[in-house]
């Protein structure tokens, strides 16, 4: 049994996740979780202050301590909720449009096709300029006219509400873009894009930089080792043939070619080994501080992934308490990072791949310790071999009902990734 006087991080995490999904599903507005919630929280939190007057106050705490992260958890979701936002792209309605706003992120699909995220900020009609807000996706047609992150624009075309098929089992594209906070997608030719400014903001900055090493990539590879190379290094799998990612997707080990925790913890200890070398001339603390800001450089780089982020926040709170000379449970370190990312992002929640790495990181805290202690070979290769097995287990026992759930087929061979 899991104390909550030793977890209160990670048994908070519940009330937390369950006032997101109530305010998810009922679909309260930020006006009414704020009138109604706010208050409550107020009042839970001054109860909580009254509580150290009180002798027996575990229980007391412990329960005000659930229902403020049930009221945050609400507080939190309604105020980054994009489906109530006043001045929301949906608003407008769908059809033709021309809409202004920057260019997020750029991939090239199938047949020249670029994939642009595009943040918008305003909406144009024939007499008049309407502020608005939102992502959607847009569609270029064809690489006549390359776009670039960053890049201001102005683009007409067709926009489209996102909509399932509505056949049984199919992928749920709703759901997908609702996790990205996409909201409607845009299809145009390259003439329908006009490019009026640039900036230089820190996501432009970070995706300059993994393009300039993707081009580095590009001068030394090609083919095969190229695809895999931009894939394990930048988390960038538009160079991978089909053949290739059936041959991974076949033996189970699709994860290998996803940047990772296990990537972010590879590059921890490797940053650590290479600024002890220094350690003349660099102190244990500053070498601390310069592999977090690497590690949280390496993230944005490779496109802050839910996985990457949930490794990069847990490495840097598990190095600032040793920074501190503070001793802190990984459970705690768990359920701490889950609330930091989810009260940047609540909609982090409904994506798969954080669902998969959490679980994954719960089932080896958990179950890790019981099941490499059933059995204790006694030689030293079959040892190390058998504790690799354990983590691989630990993971697959709570991920694989969230596999079979999506994906109805499941496979051992390479699991542990997925804790990555």
């Amino acid at each position: 049994m899991l104390d909550v006087r030793k977890f209160p991080l990670f048994h908070a995490v519940f009330p937390f996740l369950i006032g997101l999904v109530s305010c998810y599903a009922f679909q309260w507005s930020g006006a009414i979780a704020l009138s109604i919630c706010l208050p409550l929280l107020v009042i839970t939190l001054l109860a909580g202050l009254q509580t150290t007057r009180l002798q027996n106050t575990t229980i007391a705490r412990f329960s005000l301590l659930y229902v403020a992260c049930f009221l945050l958890g609400i507080l939190i979701f309604s105020v980054k909720d994009f489906r109530f936002q006043q001045d929301g792209i949906q608003r407008f309605g769908y059809g033709e449009t021309m809409l202004t706003g920057e260019v997020l992120e750029v991939k090239l699909g199938i047949g020249g096709k670029q994939q642009v995220l595009l943040q918008v900020e305003q909406v144009v009609a024939d007499d008049s300029i309407a502020a608005c807000s939102g992502k959607i996706g847009v569609i270029v047609m064809d690489d006549r006219q390359l776009i670039h992150c960053g890049d201001e624009i102005m683009v007409g075309g067709s926009l489209t509400k996102i909509e399932n098929a509505g056949n049984p089992g199919e992928f749920d594209a709703v759901a997908f873009y609702e996790s990205r906070k996409v909201s409607a997608m845009l299809f145009t030719p390259s003439e329908g894009v006009v490019k009026t400014g640039h900036r230089n903001s820190l996501n432009t900055i970070l995706m300059n930089w993994r393009a300039h090493l993707a081009t580095l990539m590009e001068q030394q590879l090609d083919g095969t080792f190229l695809g895999i190379a931009k894939a394990l290094i930048l988390g960038d799998k538009s160079d991978l043939d089909s053949e290739t990612m059936n041959a991974f997707s076949t033996t189970g080990s699709m994860h290998v070619l996803a940047v990772s925790g296990l990537h972010i913890g590879l590059i921890l200890m490797l940053l650590q080994k290479i600024l002890q070398l220094f350690s003349r001339w660099i102190t244990k603390r500053q070498a601390i501080v310069i592999a977090i800001i690497l590690i949280w450089i390496y993230g944005g780089i490779t496109g802050a992934s839910p996985a990457v982020m949930r490794a990069v926040v847990m490495f840097s709170i598990l190095s600032g308490a040793q920074l501190l000379m503070r001793q802190t449970h990984p459970l705690n370190v768990l359920g701490f990072s889950a609330i930091v990312l989810l009260c940047v992002d609540p909609w982090m929640l409904f994506d798969l791949g954080f669902q998969l790495s959490y679980l994954a990181m719960l089932g080896i805290f958990l179950l890790y310790r019981p099941i490499v202690d059933s059995w204790v070979p006694q030689q030293k290769w079959i040892r190390l071999g058998w504790e690799g097995t354990a983590v691989g287990l630990a993971a697959t026992v709570l991920t694989t009902p969230l596999i079979l759930l999506w994906f109805t087929s499941s496979r051992i061979i390479s699991r542990w990734q997925i804790s990555a």
